[in-house]
């Protein structure tokens, strides 16, 4: 069979790798440079366009793609991983200037107007990731829920159920401990 190609066998795939020059009147463009005189976008802007461009009306410029609720809690997922891992690696290095160090800071924030603002930060990432891991540990164990409806749906529960558990941790407070009701 002259089609069937044995695993023993290698392949050497060669190409024309000449180096193409252009003369000095001529300058090479760059992709974008020769996508911006099509006036076609690059594949495809996900980010608005934050500085004013010429002759272009403010409502016209934004996004051009819009990501659906999917893709938003995928990386939702990410961030919260690396504000938890950013949270977590500053806390250890606190520790290790000062074993009080820590404590005295979330006692000042814990004192201050934005305690509930900050406990639904850190109640939100917390919970998010967590919910998140859970929602993955499921799909990976079960291969179900791959859908885009259940994806979008499992989506919005996480959102929601997040949102809820954070707005609870928010308002709720530890109940005072012996030592400090001795003060």
């Amino acid at each position: 069979r002259p089609h069937v190609r044995r695993m023993s066998q290698p392949v050497l795939r060669l190409r024309n790798s000449a180096v193409r020059a252009k003369s000095s009147a001529n300058p090479i463009e760059s992709y974008t440079e020769r996508m911006d005189k099509t006036g076609r976008p690059i594949s495809p802007h996900v980010w608005p366009e934050f500085l004013p461009a010429a002759g272009v009306a403010p409502e016209s410029r934004g996004f051009i793609y819009a990501l659906p609720a999917i893709a938003w809690s995928s990386i939702t997922m990410r961030i919260t991983g690396i504000f938890l891992t950013a949270g977590t690696s500053a806390i250890g290095m606190a520790a290790l200037v000062s074993v009080n160090a820590p404590a005295g800071f979330a006692s000042a924030v814990a004192s201050s107007s934005i305690a509930p603002l900050a406990k639904f930060g850190v109640g939100f990432t917390g919970t998010w990731h967590f919910l998140g891991a859970i929602r993955h540990t499921y799909w990976d164990k079960t291969a179900k829920g791959f859908s885009n409806p259940a994806m979008l749906q499992s989506s919005y529960a996480l959102l929601g159920a997040s949102t809820l558990i954070a707005l609870g941790l928010s308002v709720y407070s530890l109940p005072p401990t012996k030592e400090s009701k001795g003060k």
